[in-house]
This record gives structure tokens, sequence and C-alpha cells, in this order.
């Protein structure tokens, strides 16, 4: 079995033999995303690397390109584009529907999330052909009507400070970037992965097998 590689330095390093990185959503949130943030140590400062996503196609990103790539980048500055669409070197992300809530429960804190899905297209934009890249971006709320909409969970407004939660002991973070973490894949690999999950039954012939019987008898 091929090990797990990451990228550490711009330089990619294998991890051990059986090693599997593959968080929940609410896992990424939670020890990742929630904590870079907020400027505190991660679970591991290599898994994840910095990378300027925006800037890159999703072919030429380090990793390995036949597993989940995961990286901190900058927001995307959406105002430039108003109709969503992301574009790069040889095409553009298309959001593929409504940014989807995630609330995740830290002790009496509740942490509340974005996740937006995006579609790769080559060419030109909003005439591009869809490719099979696949991008989960998680973002914390940008703003503080988007914490308030949420109602009592913690938030994190990335240009200016703001309270977090009434119950927590940190009042506020200020933070000159605004992270965000993105999930890269390729959705033939997600349907390889599903295969693999099928478990292939024996046939067993039922033409010689005694009919069951309805009743006990004696």
């Amino acid at each position: 079995m091929e090990n797990l590689k990451f990228v550490k330095d711009g330089v990619s390093v294998s991890l051990p033999t059986g090693f599997k990185f593959e968080p929940s959503d609410e896992e990424l949130i939670l020890h990742y995303l929630h904590n870079k943030v907020m400027s505190r140590p991660l679970p591991d400062d290599n898994i994840i690397p910095d990378f300027e996503v925006w800037k890159s196609d999703p072919w030429d990103m380090p990793g390995d390109s036949e597993k989940y790539r995961h990286f901190f980048s900058m927001a995307y500055n959406e105002s430039v584009n108003p109709n969503g669409d992301i574009p790069n070197s040889y095409g553009y992300w298309r959001p593929t529907g409504f940014d989807i809530p995630i609330t995740v429960t830290k002790g009496f804190e509740f942490i509340f999330a974005m996740k937006k899905i995006l579609s790769f297209y080559r060419g030109n934009s909003p005439n591009g052909t869809q490719t099979d890249w696949i991008m989960h971006e998680y973002r914390l709320p940008a703003s503080p009507a988007a914490a308030a909409a949420a109602a009592h969970v913690s938030a994190v407004n990335p240009f200016k400070k703001i309270k977090l939660s009434e119950s927590s002991d940190e009042a506020a973070a200020s933070m000159d970037k605004y992270w965000v973490l993105i999930k890269i894949f390729r959705k033939k690999n997600e349907r390889k992965k599903e295969v693999k999950k099928v478990v292939k039954m024996p046939f067993i012939s039922g033409r010689n097998s005694a009919p069951a019987s309805s009743s006990n008898k004696p």
C-alpha cells in the first residue's frame, strides 16, 4: 500500500504506512480551521499547508491528486466577480448551490461555519466545460450579521474585532488574514471509493432448497 503524502515546505513527504487523513467536516472546522483563524496551535502543523489555491489549477496543486488534498488559503474576494465564478489560468470555479451551514459544539460554545461546494470548469466563464474536479471551501462567518442569524453561536469577523460569545474567555479575535480551509478532490475518485465499499455476496441458488413452511407440523 502506498504511503499517504502531505506537503511540507513545498516538498511532498510520506506519512507512515496505513495513515489516512480523512477528517469529517466538523473535525476540519473545530480542530483545524477554527484554530488557524484564532492563531492557536494545530493538531499538526504539516498536515494542512498554506497554499494560494486561487492562483493554481487543481491538477497543479501540491500533493497526491488521486487523494483528498487539504489547504489553508486566503479567502477569495467575491465582490470581484458578482456572478460567483472564481477564475484562474485555465478555467474557473463555480458554486454548485447554496452554502451549507455547519454548527460544531465545543464545550458550552458553538462554532458556526459555512461550507461552499464548487466545481471546476475549463474555459472562460460562463461558457466553460465542467470537469470532475470538486472543491469544498470551509469558512467562519465573514460578518456579524451571519453570526447573529445563527443565534448564540461563536463567530469571527476577519475584518474587525467582535465578541466570540457571551461565555467565551476570549473576548475578541483580530486577524490580518481571512483564512479558509479548502478540500480538493476528483469525483471519479469518489466513485472508486464507493465501489470498494460494495460487498459482493455469493450467489445462492434456491432451486434445490426446500420451500419454507408456513406452519409447524408434528
